[in-house]
């Protein structure tokens, strides 16, 4: 269809979007509120705010900018306590009992909040007595000192940083390299309160840190409330007293993140389907390219299928491990000169600037994405910049040269396909952003589980490309038509049999074909059509006649943002249903049926005695470290690694166990630690637990797959979740 006349397939989601477009105000990072779940607890949209707090708070934010922080702690009280109404509510700085304090001993450093939000009118929150406040040598609080959050119902704790410190940015302290919110999200879970707030009286950063979960962060900057007034009534929406005190258990602000969080599948999925759509259009750019100056000369249709593959495979796994900081996504000349994260960005300021069309006559970000992949393969040694030889099969230039401009291995170096600035945002845009329930909205990797690079992966497995024989057409499909069933690829030959039907029934066969209804493809079928669309076809054709058989059936074929439709010509290629999935074997393993299947595995092995011994688990004792070490697992088709993964981390858990248990002093810290910390999402596992993970992933495990590329995105998933980034990525078991 083209753009001129593409309809909004979700009218309410449009009407929600509108209601919610602070959703799109707001620098988010991690998990946070999702539209259709914002739209379930404001469904008129925001409450305004009364005039007198808005304007105190806006004078207070001026004043405070003005002086450039002098008068902030007046800024953050009159948010506080006039915009959010919390002053019965409310204990700062010192006030604040000294129980609340957790101490990070690996670092000598001791994390204190300075806001604190209770849920009893006029209740009394003086410091312990038996708990002494720890001083600035950093006397850690008393063991037990968590046990008083029940005692003091504390709904939110919070941080006042430096003028001008940004919420998210890292620095280093005593070594630890940790951003505000990262070290609230460590006291969070310390005192078991999911929601923090971190504050300079200018940026507002809300955060949430479930136990076992990654952190999602929602920054607000005061400056621009008075230009932006919905997203300072989302801010109030969202933290006013009542919200913690007044609302149904279901709406209370934790409860809303957690819904939100819910939906985590239908993203993965909705990922997985871009991802496919980013593939096809890959191969349609390079097979167009070809057509024009052969850079696909030699090589088959299952090596270019391939090396696409390859390509948005290498995307998101960079995405992964910048988001975790694997890679020095915080430096400037990585992100100026490699970061696919930020490409993204780069490339829509670009946009934004110059225009679309000057996007299709570059092809920067192309020769970028081969670069990152030349350096994490060989590595960079340069003053300014220094990366490890990570090596491995996904990143190899050599395994498909063609995609380098080389016609083979030993060809000397060549211009590469000139794929262009726009394909690569339309790429980059189809893995970062993912549409749901009507929403469109960045998609943060750390919160991804390492198993979802499986799913995405092995969704590939059910395309391939073909050659052409005749004309194909590619019909419109919806977005939640089966993966099974995509892409709709339809031969011209049976087309023109479906047109000469009598009595016609041309839905009834596109039905199966697109998985829409009959009265819709009808519907669909009379639409007229725009006036550049015929001409469109006809130069996607290129030959007078062919076109006007394909013309009854435009309004139901696929077109791009650029208004030309998908017909593939006769020696060109497309991607089309393969039988590869089925005929392997292949299947996606969640996460928790993995792990399920590891434990129960794993359990008589480690513990001895053990689960054969005695069902009294009490009775059960862990196995000496050395004898854990010698646990060999091997799987024989290990896909994409999810059992590899779970068995990684069971036995790297088991070992720590058995370091605890022989008293090792390390071991014994972290779990203490732990305890209190409750620290198990990926992105934030303690050292002596990525240790572990790094040890089980080179002495225990053992994997083979008939798929090549599939034994490299195994061995890319245990280098994720055993974090070290000094490590090649092949050096597993």
């Amino acid at each position: 269809m083209s753009p001129v006349r593409r309809r909004r397939r979700y009218s309410a989601g449009e009407a929600a979007r509108r209601r919610h477009g602070w959703l799109e105000l707001v620098q988010l990072s991690g998990p946070f509120l999702t539209l259709p779940v914002a739209d379930r607890a404001f469904p008129n949209g925001l409450p305004e705010v009364a005039r007198e707090p808005r304007s105190a708070v806006r004078a207070a934010v001026a004043d405070a900018l003005a002086t450039r922080g002098a008068t902030r702690h007046q800024a953050i009280r009159a948010v506080l306590c006039e915009a959010l109404d919390w002053a019965e509510h409310l204990q700062l700085d010192a006030d604040l009992p000294a129980a609340l304090a957790e101490p990070v001993p690996e670092h000598g450093l001791v994390l204190r909040p300075d806001i604190g939000f209770y849920a009893e009118s006029g209740g009394s929150h003086e410091p312990e007595e038996s708990i002494a406040e720890a001083d600035d040598d950093n006397e850690a609080p008393e063991e037990n000192a968590h046990t008083t959050d029940v005692e003091q119902p504390w709904r939110l704790l919070g941080m006042v940083t430096d003028w001008g410190a940004h919420p998210l940015a890292r620095t280093v302290t005593q070594g630890w390299s940790t951003s505000p919110v990262e070290r609230l999200a460590v006291l969070l879970r310390a005192r078991h309160v999911p929601i923090g707030l971190v504050t300079d009286g200018r940026w507002w950063a809300l955060v949430w840190a479930p136990e076992g979960g990654t952190s999602g962060v929602a920054v607000w900057d005061a400056s621009l409330w008075g230009e932006e007034p919905e997203s300072f009534r989302a801010f109030v929406a969202l933290l006013e007293r009542n919200r913690f005190l007044s609302v149904a258990a279901s709406d209370t602000l934790p409860a809303l993140l957690a819904e939100s969080l819910g939906a985590q599948e239908e993203v993965t999925e909705t990922l997985g389907h871009q991802v496919r759509e980013a593939v096809e259009l890959l191969v349609e750019t390079l097979d167009r390219l070809d057509a024009e100056s052969a850079v696909l000369a030699g090589v088959s249709d299952d090596d270019l299928y391939d090396g696409v593959v390859t390509v948005l495979m290498r995307i998101v796994f960079l995405l992964f491990a910048e988001e975790r900081r694997l890679l020095p996504s915080d430096d400037e000349v990585y992100v100026a000169a490699y970061s696919v994260g930020r490409l993204v960005e780069q490339l829509e300021e670009a946009q934004a600037l110059s225009g679309a069309q000057t996007l299709e006559h570059r092809t920067g970000a192309w020769h970028r994405l081969l670069a990152v992949s030349r350096a994490l393969h060989a590595g960079v040694a340069h003053e300014d910049l220094r990366l490890p030889a990570y090596g491995g099969g996904l990143f190899d230039p050599d395994r498909y040269p063609w995609l380098e401009g080389r016609g083979s291995v030993d060809a000397p170096a060549a211009r590469p396909p000139a794929v262009d600035d726009r394909t690569v945002l339309r790429l980059l845009q189809a893995v970062q952003y993912v549409e749901v329930g009507g929403e469109r909205r960045r998609l943060t990797f750390r919160a991804l589980d390492v198993e979802q690079i499986g799913y995405v992966y092995e969704g590939l497995l059910e395309l391939e490309v073909r050659t052409a024989a005749e004309h194909v057409l590619g019909l419109h499909r919806p977005r939640d038509w089966p993966k099974g069933k995509e892409p709709s690829e339809l031969p011209l030959s049976e087309a023109n049999r479906w047109l000469t039907e009598v009595p016609p029934r041309l839905a009834t066969k596109l039905k199966a074909r697109t998985g829409q209804t009959e009265s819709a493809l009808e519907q669909r079928l009379i639409r007229v059509l725009a006036d550049h669309e015929p001409a469109a076809l006809r130069r996607a054709v290129r030959d007078q006649d062919v076109a006007e058989r394909i013309l009854p059936l435009a309004p139901v074929l696929r077109w791009d943002e650029l208004g030309r439709p998908s017909v593939t010509l006769p020696g060109r290629r497309f991607v089309a249903p393969s039988t590869r999935r089925a005929s392997t074997g292949t299947h996606y393993t969640p996460r928790a049926l993995a792990e399920d299947v590891a434990d129960n595995a794993l359990e008589p092995l480690v513990y001895r005695p053990g689960p054969l011994e005695t069902r009294e688990r009490s009775a059960w004792r862990i196995r000496p470290s050395t004898e854990l070490m010698d646990v060999r697992v091997a799987d024989i088709a290990m896909g994409s690694g999810a059992f590899l993964v779970a068995a990684c981390r069971y036995l790297a858990d088991r070992l720590v166990e058995a370091w605890e248990a022989e008293g090792r002093p390390e071991a014994l810290l972290a779990a203490r630690h732990r305890t209190q910390a409750r620290l198990s999402a990926d992105a934030e596992v303690e050292q002596v637990a990525l240790e572990a993970r790094r040890l089980v992933a080179e002495h225990c495990l053992y994997g083979v797959d008939i798929n090549p590329l599939a034994v490299e995105m195994a061995k890319l998933s245990l280098w994720l979740v055993t974090m070290d980034r000094e490590r090649p990525f092949g050096v597993t078991g």
